[in-house]
């Protein structure tokens, strides 16, 4: 992924998300977890959020379970879009991401339409580009704590 001059400097987020099955209104089965990494614009501050670049993470498998739905992510009528994909993993980009319309959403939307994206995602940026060493290694680090080894893999695309 190749961002625009003005994210120089941007962060990344990481967390999960989670996807269910519901046998019935009380009762949960099949859960599913992944990776949701999320790039952050410098100048977003807590006062003045920014719209993020938010990328799930799934297997093969989990992408082709969703797309049958065998399982759901959240509330949303529509399943993540794909935003690329390589012979492990798919990435994608969530429903309703932009829902609330925060400052620069108009240019994640610019970005993600521009084609930066193109499949290979950004672990395939080495850390001495945009990626700092240490960033690197905690995606490697996050993304093996939620289960998807190799780890290594993912950067090596």
């Amino acid at each position: 992924m190749t961002l625009p001059k003005s994210w120089a400097g941007y962060s990344i987020v990481t967390s999960e998300w989670e996807g269910n099955t519901y046998v019935n209104p009380k009762d949960i089965a099949n859960e599913q977890r992944g990776p949701l990494i999320s790039i952050r614009h410098p100048a977003w501050t807590a006062d003045n959020p920014r719209q993020d670049i938010p990328i799930m993470v799934f297997t093969l498998d989990q992408w082709d379970r969703l797309n049958k739905d065998e399982f759901h992510i959240g509330a949303a009528p529509i399943n993540p879009s794909e935003l690329g994909r390589n012979k492990d993993y798919v990435f994608a980009l969530p429903a309703r991401y932009n829902y609330a319309f925060p400052l620069g959403y108009e240019e994640v939307e610019q970005i993600l339409r521009g084609n930066y994206f193109k499949g290979i995602l950004i672990f395939k940026i080495p850390f001495s580009s945009y990626l700092s060493k240490s960033t690197h290694k905690s995606l490697v680090r996050f993304c093996s704590s939620l289960g998807y080894p190799p780890a290594k893999s993912l950067l090596e695309i």
